[in-house]
């Protein structure tokens, strides 16, 4: 049971910063899913600068590997264990906080553009109704 506790919990890490690096992507396509986004990056600033706040994931996974008899995870947690070194070289984490904290603005950046765009031909086409002259019919 713990080992499964342990690949769940990771899964959930996974599938978190998958969703972090993309949701507002996803957003662009299903706008009312932006706040739940905004949600995530909050979380996801807040347990970066605040050093004494832990992920109620990586707390899971901990106690399930020393329930289940396995090597703890580092310092680190999550990203220490399973990311660095993996998808960004060992040192480098400020640069790839950056560069998810990029990726995030790009895809909001996105988003306002996509909905500005939506909301543009409405305004256009009622513009288009009150300044073409009325014909009546013949």
């Amino acid at each position: 049971m713990y080992v499964a506790l342990v690949a769940v919990s990771a899964a959930l890490h996974f599938a978190f910063i998958g969703y972090l690096l993309c949701g507002g992507f996803i957003a662009w396509r299903h706008p009312r899913t932006i706040w739940l986004h905004l949600i995530a990056a909050a979380w996801a600033v807040c347990i970066t600068v605040i050093p004494y706040l832990e992920c109620p994931l990586t707390l899971i996974e901990r106690w399930a590997r020393d329930g289940g008899g396995m090597d703890p995870l580092p310092d680190g947690g999550f990203i220490a264990y399973y990311i660095t070194g993996v998808f960004y070289p060992r040192g480098a984490a400020g640069i790839a906080e950056i560069a998810a904290a990029l990726v995030v603005a790009a895809s909001w950046a996105g988003f306002a553009v996509v909905q500005s765009q939506r909301r543009a031909p409405a305004s256009v086409q009622s513009r288009d109704d009150r300044s073409a002259p009325h014909r009546p019919h013949e």
